[in-house]
């Protein structure tokens, strides 16, 4: 593997800066898989005569990023910031594999194999960014920033070929105005409000429509043919998030922080494996597809503070708090126009209006000990008909204490932490299959 980058600055004028950076990651890798004839298990009848695989595999990464700042005061209260750049990444895969079975004996070669078989495959990403970026600060206390930027990337499918992400964002020093009345507890308050996009890119070859040989037998004969793979999406395009916070970081009687931020985000077009008809002809049963909308909302907290402060002795500590509130909006329209219906699993479901991997169960309404032995069997069990929604998976509450103390002049640092995560629901597999799957699984009451 060989890692190496350069970059070079330039700076013309007094009130511009320009950089440079170019940078590549080449690994060449090598596999080998033996087993030779006579050795191994007799897993099945073939295993003991030996098979060997050897793997070759190319992998590249480049990386291009140029960037140019100017700096601008048109009067003494202003200060101006402009920044524009570009971005390029080439990230490429390229493999194959010779493997046989049956090897000749004393052989360890894939070629001294009597059935062998030989797969590649390729692997390119191609991503250039485009970006310009805006910066305007009055008196050193307010601050406003607007950005745009673009991206085209070779995963899109033909029918779409770029994407555009804007972003605005507004920071107010509010306790640096003469207005501002003297708290006498509040040291330095913040006001912030920020909205932007962003989004995620297809897989590299989700959009692509792809075909595999075979060997089909024709008035007696093998001959090669090509069957129809992968359906790809030339309509397919990145998961689009758009974002808004607004917050505060306040300073609090000189050894305090605070932080408060509510966000709301929601996801447009998500990236789906939508299941496909086998009428398609394709040797895969899924097409990713942009369908489906996600929100997320909720608050992040985090408060710091300096207990004790002393030259010889220590001790502060950060608490952080989330809570965030998951929904599948809706799962959009198939190609005829019609609601796309829940994606139903195991025990967990993706239904409109609920959260994401929401766990799903049929709710146990009661019980009734018929033969009052005091142990209850399934037929005792009153079960609902209906299955419905039983809570989150993943814990949509999470808490974080961080305890720091330092000894010996200070030349000591220990930390601790504790974590809570809550608020959501595990499904206790091993109690479903000796309930559901096997009737032995009595309840003593």
């Amino acid at each position: 593997r060989v890692i190496t980058s350069g970059s070079a600055d330039w700076r013309p004028f007094s009130w511009m800066q320009n950089r440079a950076t170019v940078g590549v990651d080449y690994t060449s890798r090598k596999d080998a898989n033996i087993l030779r004839r006579g050795d191994g298990p007799p897993i099945n009848t073939t295993y003991r005569l030996g098979f060997a695989q050897d793997s070759r595999t190319s992998i590249s990464n480049l990386s291009v990023d140029l960037g140019s700042t100017s700096t601008y005061r048109p009067m003494e209260s202003i200060a101006l910031r402009s920044t524009v750049g570009a971005q390029y990444v080439n990230y490429y895969i390229d493999g194959s594999t010779a493997f046989s079975e049956e090897l000749a004996t004393g052989t360890t070669t894939p070629n001294s194999g009597s059935v062998p078989s030989a797969t590649s495959a390729t692997t390119l990403s191609k991503t250039l960014g485009v970006f310009f970026e805006e910066q305007v600060a009055w008196r050193d206390r307010l601050f406003l920033t607007g950005a745009l930027r673009t991206d085209q990337n070779s995963a899109f499918g033909t029918n779409f070929q770029r994407v555009v992400y804007p972003k605005l964002a507004a920071s107010w020093i509010a306790t640096d105005e003469p207005f501002f009345p003297d708290l006498g507890f509040v040291d330095k308050l913040r006001l912030r409000a920020a909205y932007g996009q962003s989004g995620v890119q297809p897989g590299s070859n989700d959009a692509l429509r792809s075909f595999d040989g075979t060997s089909a037998s024709y008035r007696g004969t093998d001959v090669p043919g090509v069957i129809y793979d992968a359906v790809g999406n030339d309509k397919l395009k990145p998961e689009r998030t758009a974002e808004i916070e607004v917050g505060f970081d306040a300073e609090m009687f000189r050894r305090t922080n605070l932080e408060l931020t509510y966000y709301s985000k929601l996801t447009k077009d998500a990236l789906i494996d939508a299941i496909i008809a086998p009428s398609a002809g394709s040797g895969e049963d899924e097409v990713r597809k942009n369908i489906g909308s996600v929100k997320n909302a909720g608050l992040e907290m985090l408060f710091s503070a300096q207990v004790i402060d002393r030259s010889a002795f220590a001790a502060d500590f950060t608490i952080t708090a989330a809570i965030n509130e998951n929904k599948l909006v809706t799962l959009g329209q198939d190609e005829g126009g019609n609601p796309i219906p829940p994606v139903i699993g195991t025990s967990t479901r993706q239904v409109g209006g609920f959260p994401l991997n929401g766990i799903w169960a049929l709710p146990i309404n009661g019980w009734n000990d018929a033969n009052n032995d005091g142990i209850l069997t399934a037929n005792e069990v009153i079960i609902g008909t209906d299955t419905i929604f039983r809570g989150y998976s993943t814990p949509p509450y999470q808490a974080c204490f961080v305890p720091s103390v330092e000894f010996l002049n200070r030349s000591l640092n220990i930390q601790a932490l504790f974590e809570y995560k809550g608020g959501n629901r595990y499904y206790n597999n091993t109690e479903r299959i000796l309930c559901a799957s096997r009737v032995n699984w009595k309840g003593r009451m």
